[in-house]
């Protein structure tokens, strides 16, 4: 089992007593290329995993998730593959070239904007390409100060799954922590990330891989639970919007 939980000081492996079992199947589209036929099937290329290279059709048809190929009705081509809660997370994660990273002195008002503008929410913190702690956008609510640095917001102690850990390993461990992603590492290189979305993109029916919403706007970007009534879900754009009323109103502490 290769979950452990990474810090800056200490290192603790992590027990799963049970792993989900699960199969999923998704498609895998590439663009359609000039003449068609058997030289354009052989030419196109299949790209499942983001940050990492195109894979031509006769990798994929000697891959073992690989279940046929089809032309859908745009003329697109195809690829089916099947997923199971053995494959490993290295096949399925954003490889570490995709990854939107941060460093600890990054400013905690850019690290959110720009987590905001790539629709993002997770940000792994890197130093020298060592992953020293992880952020989201909903550790910059309250709003952080003009000076606030992402040291100040990460968090240290960061669960981490290894190259070969599984996909139901994956899916446990986010269960179990109530965690949306999880840094993928070699050592404490970071080499990607698997996340909820991950999961559902291969088909896997799973409730709690569902995403929080806010229950003001609909938003599943940036949502977290009410500090006391955890059952109340909201996006940080309305806790803000929110917190900018009750400023307006002046009201004193006894209001």
């Amino acid at each position: 089992m290769s979950t452990r939980l990474v810090g800056v000081a200490a290192t603790a492996r992590v027990r799963l007593d049970s792993v989900p079992i699960f199969k999923g199947a998704c498609d895998v589209r590439a663009e359609p290329l000039p003449g068609g036929g058997a030289a354009a099937l052989r030419e196109a290329r299949f790209c499942c995993q983001k940050g990492a290279a195109g894979r031509r059709y006769h990798e994929c048809e000697s891959c073992d998730r690989f279940a046929g190929w089809h032309i859908d009705d745009d003329q697109h081509l195809s690829v089916s593959c099947q997923w199971s809660a053995r494959d490993p997370v290295s096949a399925r994660m954003t490889a570490a070239a995709a990854l939107v990273t941060v460093t600890p002195r990054t400013f905690c008002r850019e690290a959110d904007a720009l987590a905001r503008d790539r629709r993002i929410h997770h940000l792994p913190v890197v130093s020298e390409g060592r992953l020293v702690g992880m952020v989201t956008r909903s550790d910059f609510y309250p709003p952080p100060s003009i000076d606030e640095t992402v040291s100040e917001r990460m968090g240290r102690e960061i669960l981490v799954v290894g190259e070969d850990a599984t996909l139901g390993e994956a899916l446990a461990a986010m269960n179990l922590f109530k965690v949306g992603g999880l840094p993928v590492v070699r050592d404490r290189w970071l080499v990607g990330i698997i996340t909820r979305r991950d999961l559902r993109s291969v088909g896997i029916v799973d409730p709690r891989l569902e995403p929080s919403v806010c229950g003001a706007c609909g938003s599943a970007h940036g949502v977290r639970s009410h500090a006391r009534h955890t059952d109340i879900q909201r996006c940080l754009a309305c806790l803000q919007r929110a917190s900018d009323d009750l400023a307006a109103l002046e009201l004193g502490e006894a209001d």
